[in-house]
């Protein structure tokens, strides 16, 4: 089918900054700030207002906005192949990405996903997708806890007359951040705490909606910042305690469980994670015996399970050395040191438990 087309050609600049705020109101606050009565001294208070004013009269108020990687074709396909290895599970999720990246691209603009709401039972790599997805795209990222959010002045501020308040966390990265379209992740948003008088959601009903977020004014600062193009993120194993409200504002994405196919694909790149990145890494070889990460995608149902399994597997190998390092081989894990299951359903994965004899522990 042919592509369809106005007949007339519509052109405009490429979008690459955002005015954050205005400063002639930092002017304003400046003025308002001064002391008026002779002789008189900032309060505490005040001495915070006007230092946090100055920064922001001196620094630009303009960050960068960041769109997609060119060209066009070989960017997108990099993003999607690395998702697709890695997070095979999370193909609804790479479906919208891939949306409003060829969206970002061809309109010539930063790039901008909606609320996305990923919900699954815990282990399944939400939180280590939304950190990913962060490094891919080449966005500045905030990792907020909600389950140790105990009030809405996490997110939005506390007023500047309360002692030891401070800006909240939107502004914090907004204003000293480079860019105005950062991934923001509301970790576990179903676990915070659901005392009605400190509401830790209670900034999200205006900054999830794009032309409420254009005005969002943190309560600690009396200026109006541009929070519009903030890609949010939020985690949640079920729906039941997360405001009707909340949801609608989000792309609620269910994350299913991988199949075994795919454990076995994800045991194969945790494994090559764990060994880039761990201190120990270095002992081992860089690839696992196809054996061995088939046996954990057996007995594994989940890459949270997954990633333990391998840190114990690693750790029973390194004990079948015989001398310390220097050393001439890597270490390669085996069969033999798998961990011992105890729950009763690794048997019907041809797996029984450590004997004293040690061809007993895989029988698949």
């Amino acid at each position: 089918m042919p592509l369809q087309t106005h007949p007339f050609v519509r052109t405009f600049p490429p979008e690459t900054t955002l005015d954050l705020y205005d400063p002639l109101q930092i002017e304003s606050l400046l003025h308002r700030l001064v002391p008026h009565q002779e002789g008189r001294e900032m309060n505490q208070s005040e001495r915070a207002l006007w230092n946090l004013a100055e920064y922001l009269f001196k620094n630009p108020q303009t960050r960068s906005l960041q769109g997609v990687s060119p060209p066009f074709l070989s960017g997108w396909i990099t993003i999607q192949n690395e998702l697709q290895q890695q997070f095979p599970h999370f193909e609804a999720v790479t479906e919208i990405l891939r949306d409003h990246w060829h969206l970002a691209y061809h309109a010539r603009t930063g790039l901008q996903l909606p609320p996305i709401l990923l919900l699954g039972e815990p282990g399944l790599g939400k939180t280590f997708f939304a950190a990913r997805l962060a490094q891919l795209l080449d966005l500045e990222y905030r990792y907020l806890s909600m389950a140790t959010t105990t009030a809405g002045f996490v997110l939005s501020g506390m007023d500047h007359s309360w002692s030891e308040a401070k800006p909240g966390q939107i502004f914090q990265q907004l204003v000293y951040g480079r860019q105005a379209n950062p991934l923001v992740l509301l970790d576990e948003i179903d676990k915070r705490s659901t005392d009605i008088r400190y509401d830790a959601l209670s900034p999200l009903y205006s900054l999830l909606e794009g032309h409420t977020a254009q005005q969002f004014c943190d309560e600690f600062f009396p200026l109006p910042l541009d929070a519009s193009r903030i890609q949010w993120v939020a985690t949640a194993n079920t729906l039941a305690s997360i405001p009707e409200p909340i949801q609608s504002r989000m792309r609620v994405v269910t994350v299913r469980a991988p199949t075994q196919m795919e454990r076995l694909q994800i045991a194969g790149n945790i494994y090559q994670d764990l060994v880039r990145k761990q201190p120990w890494g270095w002992l081992f070889d860089p690839e696992l015996d196809t054996r061995v990460s088939t046996a954990v995608a057996e007995i594994c149902q989940t890459p949270r399970e997954i990633r333990q399994v391998l840190e114990q597997l690693c750790g029973h190998a390194v004990q079948r050395l015989q001398t310390p390092y220097p050393r001439t081989h890597a270490l390669q894990p085996t069969l033999q040191d798998l961990p011992q299951r105890r729950q009763p359903a690794v048997a019907a994965f041809g797996f029984t438990l450590k004997t004293q004899q040690p061809s007993q522990v895989y029988a698949g």
